[in-house]
């Protein structure tokens, strides 16, 4: 049984998604429960029967007792990142269906009109985004004219007709140059619209209210709720490559300066629905300040996005 946070960027949802498909292969009984968090215990959730669930799972893996618990578990279980104390069974987490799109498609609009983005910044500005990234964050993320639209490119789809599940790992393919013989690229994938979603970490409902045992310590009771106020964007999922390592992570390739490479990778893996009326964004950079090397040096990039793509896998 494998339980992790779709929400979790430091034990990131590929290291359970990867372990999860490895173990597929052994063709044992596998269970999956997905939750909106990062680092959580679930036993003390208000919308999931989680230690009944466990229970059950361990007194037929380590007693033997025949309780059905194959069938009676889902193979997955996810918990709606739109809303709340909502959980769902789904088949697998990863989709064979997909939808691909070429990213100069009328789908997209191209919010500041760049084909192409450069890594460095003003030092003052380099200094306090590095300081405070939720400041960097908050530029990157908006739709109107920001102070780091030089550093990227961004595209948003039209409004959704409906909704759109997204799981498994969005696949990107991007032709690119570099202008020097390093390059670093960076993408995230962002749900733009208005909602109320659901608050970073677990809401107490009520403090120590669940007895964890006869005479001993006792746990609040908690759940994940909508935020007081509505939000814009939430970040979906991202991704890294560094062009030297296009081919795989442990074989070094040279880059030519302005050479153009097609360079494919996959985001992080998630099962997340972008509700009717949302937008679907791609903002692609270079260096990211939270996950990867903090560099400021002088690199300019361009990309053909009618050379570049974005594969996503659908429920």
């Amino acid at each position: 049984m494998l339980v992790h946070g779709l929400n979790d960027w430091n034990v990131k949802p590929s290291h359970a998604y990867h372990l999860r498909n490895l173990l597929k292969n052994d063709h044992l009984t596998l269970k999956t429960i997905l939750h909106q968090g990062q680092h959580e215990y679930l036993n003390n959730f208000r919308s999931v029967d989680y230690s009944d669930m466990v229970n059950l799972w361990l007194t037929n893996k380590l007693f033997e007792i025949n309780n059905d618990v194959d069938n009676v578990l889902p193979d997955v279980l996810v918990q709606d990142n739109v809303k709340e104390q909502t959980w769902h069974p789904v088949s697998d987490w990863g989709s064979s269906e997909t939808k691909q799109f070429i990213l100069n498609d009328d789908w997209f609009t191209n919010i500041n009109n760049n084909n192409e983005f450069h890594n460095q910044m003003a030092t003052n500005q380099f200094k306090e985004y590095s300081a405070d990234t939720a400041k960097w964050r908050s530029q990157l993320y908006k739709l109107t004219t920001s102070t780091v639209d030089q550093n990227t490119i961004k595209l948003v789809s039209q409004p959704l007709n409906e909704d759109l599940t997204i799981n498994g790992s969005i696949h990107l393919s991007i032709n690119m140059t570099s202008d020097q013989n390093i390059g670093m690229l960076s993408a995230k994938i962002v749900d733009f619209g208005e909602a109320k979603r659901l608050t970073a970490t677990p809401n107490i409902l009520e403090p120590l209210q669940i007895n964890l045992g006869y005479n001993w310590r006792k746990d609040n009771l908690r759940e994940f709720e909508y935020e007081k106020k509505a939000s814009q964007y939430k970040k979906i999922t991202d991704g890294h490559i560094n062009m030297q390592n296009r081919h795989n992570n442990y074989q070094v390739d040279d880059v030519q300066p302005g050479i153009a490479y097609q360079v494919d990778f996959d985001l992080e893996p998630e099962i997340f629905k972008v509700a009717k009326g949302h937008q679907v964004g791609i903002i692609l950079f270079s260096a990211d300040l939270d996950f990867t090397i903090r560099t400021n040096q002088e690199i300019n990039y361009q990309v053909d996005l009618s050379k570049s793509t974005i594969t996503i896998p659908i429920q």
